[in-house]
């Protein structure tokens, strides 16, 4: 799935304290679909699948000034949300962590299963 987003909202909530909250201007956001290794098999004949990347967004379209925000968090966000531009829909998912991306202006976040 592909949004197409003016910016997205980074959150991180806590019991009676305000959140923390960045919000990134950006260009798009993609779910990304979990990889795997080869199925391992077990001796007793178990089959194990092994995750090689987790199920993650991909959010594209970060300009360096953004990027450098970002890279000076002292806090990790537990959601991103946006609004996708095309239905007016507003999005939330709940994230464990951001995981390194070789890709320029982008940034990569781990989902929770």
């Amino acid at each position: 799935m592909v949004w197409n987003v003016t910016e997205i909202t980074l959150q991180l909530h806590y019991v009676g304290a305000a959140s923390d909250t960045l919000r990134l201007a950006c260009r798009s956001v993609s779910e990304l679909p979990a990889e795997y290794y080869a199925d391992q098999t077990c001796a007793d004949g178990v089959v194990v699948p092994s995750v090689k990347e987790p199920r993650s967004l991909m959010v594209r379209g970060i300009g360096p000034e953004e990027l450098n925000a970002l890279d000076a968090l002292n806090w990790n966000p537990s959601e991103v949300s946006f609004t996708d531009r095309r239905t007016g829909k507003p999005e939330n998912f709940c994230v464990v962590s951001r995981a390194y991306t070789q890709e320029p202006g982008a940034a990569r976040f781990t989902l929770r299963d």
